[in-house]
């Protein structure tokens, strides 16, 4: 049938039904016994330790007739079941909302109920919202946190709210996919023409629907007269304006599993983000922020929290003392990390802009990221070396979207460009940090140089793989026994890393968490620091380690390289959908001097063998007789990547499990007749 043969009702109610999607898989404030029925869904996933039966967002923008602007309103109606006392956590929810010193986003119209079996209804606590509490997280961001009752296996929770909005660049997100199963998952957004933002999903799994279609949004503006110097009421104005409608959908999501080597999961759960690029209104010129990097570039340094303070960090860098006459450009940068760090401590907050001028920063001695490294830049520049600044999103904050312009980023490094156009990247927050060094939560694939004239994307990563060395000198006795000491020396970037770790907790932390992971007695134990910039860091220790049980007698079997041995293999899944995150390169190398009684023989040494992937990981271990009665036994693991990408997955599960099998190659020594 040609379509303009089709009646126009049924056309209207065609529509009608296309625009209503599915239906909302439950009433909220509506349940009865029969959907508490805790076994069908412990049936259904019982991997599992809740089940989320439906997630339901909506944003929509609307007009502040009072401040004269509009706001983005977001929400989120969402139940979920608690499958087993795991899932107890869920009791504990929270809502983010960003709030600055002049304003705040507000949380209105909150409800939540904790429904569990009852008599012929469901037991039903009710949660308000004066029941709540906020939180500083920070920054800017806060949490109105709660504490849900009477929370068990079998406990149905559901809750609703609004977030009411001014700050439209923080429009949220839309998170489909939790570490539990999810039913129903939607999200609705209501864009006015006027508004422009940067949608992307990113997710390991495929949407069911995703769809958009046009809207007219009819907007309400109160007018006001002035009369005799008083402003009165002048009745209202019905404004429509085009807006889409967008509409996404997702059902029967898996639970995300979590596995070992995985830097942020929200890099790789289904997503759907928002960044605002621009703004247009009628009758004037086009607002952009995010359209282009050079919209980028002329945001950041029209900025009074970037590029103002950079201006001003300029004049403010003079008060310090000069370096040497005739420095290189090494000297300079080492002597400027070192008076930035004199001056001023990192509060530990991560941000790519500022939060005070530069002289308040300096007279408090207390600045974020950005405050320590901008004047850090302007301290550099004021030496004449090219020094850039580096926007990046740190691991914590996850990956960017690196094949188009953006401003999310939450972090600010220093880089210093050599004669041989190399860059060479600095960090003020990080002590003991040399030059070309950066601390490990940096290190999330790139970063984006951008300078008023242009902007680039650089590597971040460190110059030299952390090196390790693990020294045992040990003595087997005839019960099986083994004394000794142990040694360790970090060398380089791994000595740079624990002078951190000191400066950050103590000597006794650190030493404790040795302590934990070694599977022997400790005595003596001791931290010797380096005096100069080319000595290791070290630890010692007198060692004691109990007699394995043998299971003949007269026999002693040995792992040759003792709690250092791989005895299981963490990638246990058959496949993986998102990269192998190893954090930075690395380095260990192990040997261990094991001497033996005359009353023993060595009756087996495991064979030397290599293992390698590609030229990004690589394993060796060596065991020789050196003396009559004495062994060595030397093992180097060298990781040269950071991010091993999906797709090799199985090769690198291979590589260990291979050497876990040849872990298992025991010693072997008997006793003499």
């Amino acid at each position: 049938m040609p379509i303009a043969r089709i009646p126009v009702a049924i056309l209207f109610l065609l529509f009608v039904f296309l625009q209503a999607g599915h239906p909302s898989p439950f009433e909220f404030g509506d349940i009865s016994n029969e959907d508490l029925d805790l076994e069908r869904y412990r049936e259904k996933y019982p991997e599992d330790h809740a089940v989320m039966i439906g997630d339901i967002g909506e944003c929509r923008f609307v007009y502040n007739n009072n401040t004269q602007r509009f706001q983005f309103e977001f929400q989120r109606t969402f139940r979920l079941m608690v499958l087993n006392e795991s899932g107890g956590y869920l009791g504990d929810f929270s809502i983010p909302y960003y709030a600055t010193d002049e304003n705040s986003e507000s949380v209105s119209r909150f409800r939540a109920h904790v429904y569990n079996p009852g008599g012929r209804r469901p037991d039903r606590d009710r949660v308000r919202q004066r029941d709540g509490y906020t939180e500083h997280v920070k920054g800017n961001w806060h949490e109105l946190k709660f504490a849900f009752p009477n929370i068990k296996p079998g406990s149905v929770i559901e809750v609703r709210y609004t977030i009411t909005s001014d700050f439209l660049r923080h429009l949220r997100d839309w998170q489909f996919q939790y570490e539990f199963p999810v039913e129903h998952s939607e999200f609705s957004l209501r864009l006015l023409s006027i508004f422009s933002y940067r949608m992307y999903y990113r997710g390991l799994i495929d949407l069911d629907e995703s769809e958009s279609w046009n809207v007219v949004e009819n907007i309400r503006v109160n007018r006001s007269a002035s009369v005799y110097g008083s402003a009165v009421d002048a009745g209202h104005l019905n404004v429509d304006i085009d807006a889409t409608q967008y509409r996404w959908l997702a059902e029967d999501i898996p639970a995300f599993r979590e596995e070992p080597f995985t830097d942020n999961i929200a890099n790789y759960l289904a997503l759907m983000n928002f960044e605002m690029v621009g703004e247009q209104w009628p009758d004037r010129p086009a607002n952009d922020f995010t359209r282009t990097w050079q919209d980028v570039q002329q945001s950041l340094y029209q900025n009074k929290r970037f590029g103002g303070f950079l201006n001003h960090a300029m004049t403010e860098v003079n008060r310090f003392a000069q370096p040497a006459e005739e420095s290189s450009g090494d000297e300079i940068m080492a002597y400027a990390l070192e008076t930035i760090r004199k001056h001023i401590r990192w509060n530990n907050r991560s941000h790519y802009l500022t939060s005070e001028l530069p002289y308040v920063v300096l007279e408090s001695g207390s600045g974020n990221a950005a405050e320590m490294n901008l004047l850090l830049l302007a301290l550099l520049r004021r030496h004449d070396l090219d020094a850039r600044p580096v926007l990046l999103s740190t691991v914590e904050g996850g990956h960017l979207s690196y094949d188009s312009p953006t401003l999310q980023f939450n972090y600010l490094l220093v880089a210093v460009n050599t004669q041989d156009d190399e860059y060479i990247l600095l960090d003020a927050t990080a002590p003991h940090f040399p030059p070309g060094y950066i601390p490990p939560r940096a290190i999330n694939r790139k970063g984006r140089i951008i300078t008023e004239e242009s902007s680039e994307w650089i590597p971040l990563i460190n110059p030299e793989l952390p090196k390790t060395v693990k020294h045992y000198e040990l003595t087997l006795e005839e019960d099986g026994s083994l004394t000794g000491t142990m040694e360790y020396a970090y060398h380089d970037y791994a000595r740079h890393l624990l002078l951190g770790e000191i400066e950050y907790r103590d000597e006794e932390w650190v030493l404790d968490r040795t302590r934990q992971r070694v599977e022997a007695e400790l005595e003596s134990f001791e931290l010797i620091l380096p005096e100069a910039d080319n000595e290791s860091l070290v630890k010692k220790a007198s060692i004691a380690v109990e007699p394995a049980q043998s299971q003949v007698p007269g026999e002693i079997y040995l792992d040759p390289l003792l709690f250092e041995s791989l005895r299981e293999n963490q990638f246990r899944r058959d496949e993986r959908h998102y990269p192998i995150y190893f954090g930075q390169r690395s380095q260990t190398v192990i040997t261990i001097n094991l001497q033996f009684p005359e009353s023993l023989s060595l009756d087996h040494i495991p064979e030397d063998y290599e293992v390698k992937w590609r030229n990004e990981l690589l394993y060796t271990f060596s065991a020789e007789k050196i003396a009559d009665n004495t062994l060595q036994i030397s093992a180097s693991t060298i990781i040269s990547t950071p991010v091993v990408e999906a797709s090799y997955y199985r090769q690198v599960k291979e590589f260990f499990d291979r050497i876990v099998n040849q872990n298992m190659e025991q010693l072997v020594f008997i006793q003499n007749q």
